[in-house]
């Protein structure tokens, strides 16, 4: 639901006319904003070896991109919910369920480029 409300507001600013900068500044405003969001709903698995390993996975996607000014972010969630999900701005999200189950880097690489590839073609 914060999604939808938050997407009509970005709707809505844009169509009163809104310079480009300042339209910019609202959309960077509110991917921070999201992403605060989705922190405060599940607690922030810090882990820098993880961490470090889901970039190490993720980057071969990365090299291949065409949104090259976008900058991805990896957060991992302390969930039991078997799941991984992106949204605007480059933020994608690796539930610790996730990383326990697909054990093989090949799965968990699959897993993150599925992700990037919501990102990159504009689906969230």
């Amino acid at each position: 639901m914060l999604v939808r409300a938050s997407s009509a507001t970005i709707s809505s600013y844009w169509r009163r006319g809104e310079t480009d900068e300042a339209w910019r500044q609202h959309k960077l405003a509110w991917v921070a904003e999201m992403h605060a969001e989705v922190c405060r709903q599940y607690k922030v698995l810090r882990s820098r070896s993880l961490l470090q390993r889901l970039e190490k996975l993720a980057q071969p996607h990365l090299d291949r991109r065409t949104r090259k000014n976008l900058t991805f972010r990896f957060t991992i969630l302390d969930s039991d919910e078997l799941n991984a999900f992106a949204h605007v701005g480059g933020y994608v999200y690796v539930n610790r369920k996730a990383i326990e189950v697909f054990k093989a880097d090949e799965e968990l690489q699959f897993v993150l480029g599925h992700e990037i590839a919501h990102i990159e073609l504009g689906h969230v």
